[in-house]
């Protein structure tokens, strides 16, 4: 399209003394001539389908640029660089000073994780989203059986062997599930109790899920058992709960019988397990 543009021609003097033909004259002269505008055009060309011909840049929609290919004979969109964009493509783990995205690739090429540099280091992107989705499932169960003084007080079961932890977060030595991330985890027991000197006709069991060894949280899942009638010698008191949970935080089983007298105990049978899984991340 034609554009009409206000110009003014100006032209330096000639020699005083200058001497030639016609066509020398025409040159000096267009040497010497200058044409200045005051309107802003562009030297690009805009629109929706690109030109057949090399015309310049071209501004597809006012939105991508495309230079001219002369291999295609055809416009394509201009590739920008990709430091100038501040990400790289490689195998190799790239300079943060440089690039702040970083899509990593495999040695064949393909791409296996997206990463962005902060806090000291290339940190996936997907990271906490894909920890959050493993549930950390772990169960474990006591090594052998356990004595409970028949008191009325709460002690810890001793599940101190794994038996479900693939992702080792399960704190053998204390008996206690870590929580790796945030959330809200679901835990369970089921324990088998054994009578051994108790008065069975009259005892009774509490069961408490605790986080961090606070027998005292009102929030902790817990049951209590009643077992007078009819009397046994072997019960299996259990709970299931959920607990809210921040990354570190430990969770147990305490368990506690009375029968109204004292110097009585029961056993806690290997039969016992305690399992726990995290069911939604924050």
């Amino acid at each position: 399209m034609s554009v009409t543009l206000p110009v003014t021609f100006r032209a330096s003097a000639l020699p005083s003394n200058f001497r030639g033909t016609p066509q020398q004259f025409l040159d000096a002269l267009v040497a010497r001539l200058a044409i200045e505008t005051d309107t802003n055009y562009s030297i690009f060309t805009i629109g929706s389908t690109p030109p057949l011909t090399n015309v310049g840049p071209f501004l597809k929609n006012g939105t991508t640029w495309y230079v001219w290919d002369s291999i295609t004979g055809s416009y394509v969109p201009e590739k920008l660089d990709s430091l100038s964009l501040r990400y790289i493509v490689a195998n190799t783990q790239p300079s943060a000073s440089d690039y702040t995205i970083w899509i990593e690739t495999d040695a064949g090429g393909k791409a296996i994780a997206i990463k962005t540099y902060y806090a000291g280091g290339w940190k996936d992107i997907y990271e906490d989203t894909f920890n959050k989705l493993k549930g950390y499932p772990a169960a474990a169960k006591l090594t052998g059986s356990q004595t409970l003084s028949v008191d009325g007080n709460f002690y810890k079961v001793i599940f101190n062997q794994s038996i479900l932890d693939p992702f080792t977060i399960y704190d053998n030595a204390n008996s206690q599930y870590i929580a790796p991330v945030a959330g809200v985890y679901r835990a369970s027991t089921n324990i088998q109790v054994d009578n051994n000197t108790a008065n069975h006709s009259q005892a009774e069991f509490g069961v408490k899920i605790t986080t961090n060894n606070a027998l005292g949280d009102p929030l902790a899942p817990t049951s209590g058992v009643a077992v007078k009638d009819p009397p046994g010698d072997r019960w299996y008191p259990q709970v299931t709960g959920l607990l809210n949970l921040a990354a570190g935080d430990s969770i147990q089983v305490y368990l506690e019988s009375n029968d109204g007298a004292s110097g009585h105990d029961v056993i806690i049978s290997p039969n016992s397990q305690f399992c726990i899984e995290l069911v939604h991340g924050y």
